[in-house]
């Protein structure tokens, strides 16, 4: 039964289901991952939400993401240039492409 596990009909991001979770399963994670659709859906401060999130548990390729579509929305340079600092510690070449200009991308 699609209701009895938090999916709801027309819950198309899964806003609703995760309302519907026990606050014991409402991982940070999951509040990172709701703060980064609520800004894609225009809430463009909760981009500083789950990069805070993102920073406590480590997750540096997910933060490099956040911060790459931070800069993307807002043009703030501080935000690309952590992203591109922290996908070269990570040998991201791929999204090193997507974050430099055409001609600029260097590996090492």
């Amino acid at each position: 039964d699609r209701n009895r596990v938090g999916v709801v009909r027309g819950d198309h991001d899964g806003r609703a289901a995760a309302r519907s979770l026990p606050p014991g399963h409402r991982t940070a994670w999951l509040r990172a991952i709701r703060a980064r659709m609520a800004a894609h859906r225009g809430e463009t401060g909760e981009l500083e939400v789950a990069e805070g999130i993102l920073r406590e548990l480590g997750m540096r390729f997910r933060l490099a993401v956040v911060l790459l579509e931070h800069f993307e929305k807002t043009g703030d340079e501080t935000k690309r240039s952590e992203a591109r600092d922290l996908f070269e510690e990570l040998g991201a070449v791929a999204w090193l492409e997507r974050i430099a200009p055409a001609g600029l991308v260097t590996t090492s």
